[in-house]
């Protein structure tokens, strides 16, 4: 209701200065006719502003709704109106504006806490693959380890049968030579 008041004060204050200003023109007296003849235009055109100042201020007084103070923004599109809307809102404090605003730092946080809960489980569940990943590694890695150790034995049997088998061979070889060089060298 202040603003009404203050609004009324103003307007109070604009049709006294017409008077006024009415008055001091009128009091204004001057020798040339033509003068007098333009004052005298001014002083009426003045009184017919602040006649129909007055008659506006009058409907104004009597249906202005000062509880709620209405403005409208028209533009283009991404001319700036709902950035200053927007800094009104801000510059005014909203209550609608704060409410959303506490609304969705309550949201926020409750999210924050559902996601920090997710990413335990997440965290979890990796873990848990990790250690089972590992677990399949290792086993695998063991077995790995016997079937090249049976390689190496495998491997190492064949050597010394070959080894056995040459010598055998080389010895039955190396006795017949022996036999034949004496044989044929007559040794």
């Amino acid at each position: 209701m202040e603003q009404a008041v203050q609004f009324n004060r103003l307007y109070k204050d604009i049709s006294d200065s017409l008077e006024s200003t009415q008055g001091d023109l009128s009091s204004l007296t001057l020798d040339n006719q033509e003068g007098k003849e333009k004052l005298s235009g001014i002083v009426a055109q003045l009184a017919s502003i602040k006649s129909h100042f007055d008659s506006e201020l009058g409907l104004l007084q009597e249906n202005a709704e000062w509880e709620n103070f209405v403005i409208a923004f028209f533009g283009e599109t991404n001319a700036g109106k709902s950035t200053i809307i927007e800094s009104l809102r801000i510059l005014f404090n909203e209550e609608s504006r704060q409410n959303l605003i506490n609304s969705n730092i309550n949201d926020l946080n409750e999210a924050k806490q559902t996601l920090e809960e997710h990413v335990v489980v997440v965290k979890n569940y990796i873990e848990q693959v990790a250690l089972t990943q590992t677990t399949q590694y290792q086993s695998l890695q063991n077995e790995v380890i016997k079937i090249t150790d049976i390689i190496r034995l495998e491997s190492s049997q064949r050597v010394k049968k070959k080894n056995i088998i040459s010598l055998f061979v080389g010895a039955l070889l190396g006795t017949g030579l022996t036999s034949l060089c004496w044989i044929m060298f007559g040794g």
